[in-house]
């Protein structure tokens, strides 16, 4: 047989049809999402320390939560934003924006009225504002909010504070500021284009009046006298085929007019905007966090030097004194310094927010006349088209007739011109679009209670300890399902065990009847395990059977001693179990039996093999203790005369079960491995851990044994009674409880021990 050689990265086979695939490295298993089996698995190892750390985690939290929160409360004014502008006479054209609603919602929560908020100065006292002087408009922006009432046009612009009183003086400040922009806007607006009117108004008379003498010369020769024009004269006595034509250029020249009057103020206006009002520049400047922090500084000297004035016998003289003017010098430098540079940034803050809506209208507005431009073209073509025809039929009095029909375009255009400024003038008295409904209240009670904040901060303190207990399983990989084993050696899971029974404390028929039955369900998870190596193809020729384990304390020794007891039973013939763990024996213990002679003896060829078997213990079951181990165990098992002795002894027992020592611990289990037809590696449930499992697996191959497959020990009764099934019949002829194996008829004295 060939030696296997040790590779992670390659299969490799042993002797005997099974086959290890390389298992996952420990980087995959890291990285792996965490899942269900994760949390449980950390849940059952800490939950003694997890819990009472989670619980005082999560009240330490409760209680810094509760000391830290501040309730704010808001205070909310209202006010009714009409979409059409209301009218006396002159209702609204449809070619008003649309957009007015959500530009007034925006403009609230502008510097433009913000910006007016913090120069008042009872706003600019209040203490929470001081404490945000770094970003004061940020601090109002944050606590803002304009939002509709339902589908209505009425608005609440709503302030948290955490004080009612000043939640409500900060809201209704913010509103009194925004309806004064909205009056003073309105208001300049409509006075700036009531004057470019006017001024078109003029131009317009001055070309009626031309227009008149024009037609008071062509009719003059005609009629043999003066004709008599004035303005608003009726023209319409003499028909003119070209009259319809000059009235709808004379209606798209009004319209046009009027646009380019609101074009020209929207002009003067981003002219305004570029050059900002020095008073509204100043004042923005002055509520920089920078500039307030110097100029409160400024003051505080200014303060201590007239103190030093006013008290000192030296006056201004004074050493100090001296010094402190040249400090107060070089500060008012470096404010004006700090403004020079802030201003551009202010100025340019205020223009973007003031041109944005600016900008939109003005876009609108040469769209449309530029469209009224092209109208007029084709107007004008059209009634030059009409003349050349006249034209051709000779008529004397076309001249005349044209003449009129621009006249009487040129009155309409005039006439429309001061309509439109009367009805300017009469709409300035008109309701506002915006109406103040209700005046903000200092609230009652907050908008936020504690008992979210103090829920979510209890869970997630409460559950850190558990977090960290997952983090910790899962850089240690212990094992709790069976396919974890799978997992990590590839190897196969081919039985699981229930836990050691044990008797409750508390004596009584339930705890009895509940032993009894975890000891027929422990009998019958290796009883399963027993029938599977029995009467497996690949597993029946087996003699030598060998139970290790990664490391101590995994349920080897319990493993070997009940599959030995099963193997007996089940197959009607004598088997035998060795105790070969050398360095700490344990199987005479249980089974109550001298620890000398045996293993160790006989090796040494100190004792017959016949004279250290038991056989009084059982007629089916004889056991061979492990001795008292006077060398190395290494160099004993080493001259490979255990193979000998087993090998001796399989024309005498159907089943040899050998209990060899931990393999990574204890070298010499390589070689009791080695020895044996196949090894049986024994895990415990939430004990085991993956890379001890892949190592042991590891050196088990390249030590050229034959890994038969894993089996998990430890597994609840009520797991694997849901799990497999369950039986009633707990009697059986070999009893294990409290450490001890029983021989038949022992059920009765074993069930009064302790």
């Amino acid at each position: 047989m060939n030696e296997p050689r040790h590779d992670r990265e390659t299969a490799i086979t042993v002797s005997g049809p099974r086959t290890v695939a390389p298992a996952r490295s420990q980087t995959a298993a890291s990285t792996a999402p965490i899942g269900w089996d994760d949390c449980t698995s950390a849940a059952r190892q800490w939950w003694w320390l997890a819990l009472p750390a989670g619980l005082l985690l999560a009240v330490l939290a409760v209680a810094a939560t509760w000391l830290i929160f501040e309730p704010k409360y808001e205070a909310s004014a209202w006010l009714q934003i009409e979409e059409k502008r209301p009218f006396i006479a002159f209702p609204a054209s449809d070619s008003e924006s649309k957009l007015f609603v959500q530009t007034q919602v925006e403009l609230i929560k502008s510097p433009l009225v913000l910006g007016e908020v913090l120069a008042n100065p009872k706003i600019a006292r209040l203490p929470e504002l001081r404490a945000a002087a770094d970003a004061p408009f940020d601090w109002l922006s944050e606590n803002l909010t304009v939002k509709s009432v339902g589908r209505s046009s009425l608005f609440q612009i709503a302030f948290k504070s955490r004080h009612p009183e000043h939640a409500a003086l900060i809201t209704d400040a913010i509103m009194a500021s925004y309806l004064e922009f909205m009056r003073a806007d309105a208001r300049n607006q409509a006075d700036a284009l009531i004057d470019v009117l006017e001024e078109e108004k003029g131009i317009r008379a001055t070309q009626v009046r031309v227009m008149q003498e024009k037609v008071r010369e062509l009719a003059a020769p005609m009629v043999g006298r003066q004709a008599s024009f004035g303005l608003g004269e009726d023209h319409s006595a003499t028909p003119n085929p070209l009259a319809n034509l000059h009235i709808q250029l004379a209606d798209a020249e009004v319209q046009r007019a009027m646009w380019e009057s609101e074009l020209e103020v929207y002009a003067k206006s981003l002219e305004e905007q570029n050059e900002l009002p020095q008073g509204a520049l100043e004042r923005a400047l002055e509520r920089q966090p920078q500039i307030q922090q110097l100029g409160g500084l400024l003051i505080a000297m200014q303060s201590q030097l007239a103190d030093w004035e006013r008290t000192s016998p030296k006056g201004a003289t004074h050493a100090s004194a001296v010094s402190l003017k040249s400090d107060i010098e070089l500060l008012e430098k470096r404010i004006e310094a700090a403004r020079e540079k802030l201003r551009p940034v202010v100025a340019g803050e205020m223009r973007e927010v003031g041109l944005r809506d600016t900008a939109d209208a003005v876009s609108r507005l040469k769209k449309q006349i530029a469209t009224h431009r092209l109208l007029e073209e084709l107007l004008k073509d059209r009634i030059d088209k009409q003349f050349a025809a006249m034209e051709g039929l000779g008529d004397d009095s076309l001249r005349l007739e044209i003449a009129r029909g621009e006249l009487q375009r040129a009155e309409i255009v005039f006439q429309k011109i001061s309509d439109r400024i009367m009805a300017l003038r009469t709409e300035q008295s008109a309701p506002t679009r915006v109406v103040e409904r209700r005046r903000a209240v200092p609230p009652d009670r907050p908008v936020d209670t504690p008992y979210a904040k103090l829920a979510a901060a209890g869970l997630a303190f409460f559950c850190l300890p558990f977090g960290l207990a997952v983090l910790a399983e899962r850089r240690v990989r212990r094992i709790a399902e069976p396919q974890q084993i799978s997992h990590e050696t590839n190897l196969e899971v081919v039985g699981e065990i229930t836990t050691l029974p044990t008797r409750s404390l508390l004596p009584g028929r339930r705890s009895a009847s509940r032993f009894a039955r975890h000891c027929s369900t422990f009998e019958e998870s290796v009883e399963n395990l027993g029938t599977h190596l029995m009467l497996s193809d690949e597993l029946r020729q087996l003699q030598i059977i060998v139970v290790a384990s990664a490391v101590s304390r995994e349920g080897k020794t319990s493993l070997a001693s009940q599959l030995a007891v099963s193997l007996a039973n089940c197959s009607r013939e004598v088997a035998l179990l060795v105790d070969a763990d050398l360095r700490a024996p344990d199987l005479h213990q249980r089974f109550g039996i001298p620890q000398s002679p045996g293993l160790v003896e006989v090796l040494n060829q100190e004792a017959a093999v016949e004279d250290a078997i038991v056989t009084s213990w059982s007629s089916r079951l004889h056991l061979l203790p492990a001795g008292r181990l006077n060398q190395n165990a290494q160099s004993l098992l080493g001259r490979g005369s255990l193979k000998v002795l087993l090998d001796q002894l399989r024309s005498r027992y159907r089943y040899i079960v050998v209990d060899a020592p931990p393999v990574l611990a204890a070298s010499e289990a390589l070689f009791i491995a080695r020895a044996g037809d196949g090894t049986l590696l024994c895990t415990m449930r939430d004990v085991s851990r993956g890379a001890q499992i892949r190592l042991a697996c590891e050196r088990l191959i390249a030590a050229g044994a034959r890994p038969l497959g894993a089996v998990l020990s430890g597994v609840p009764p009520k797991r694997y009674a849901r799990k497999y099934g369950g039986s009633d019949y707990y009697k059986r002829h070999y009893v294990l409880a409290n450490g001890r194996l029983h021989p038949p008829g022992a059920l009765e004295s074993f069930g009064d021990e302790s």
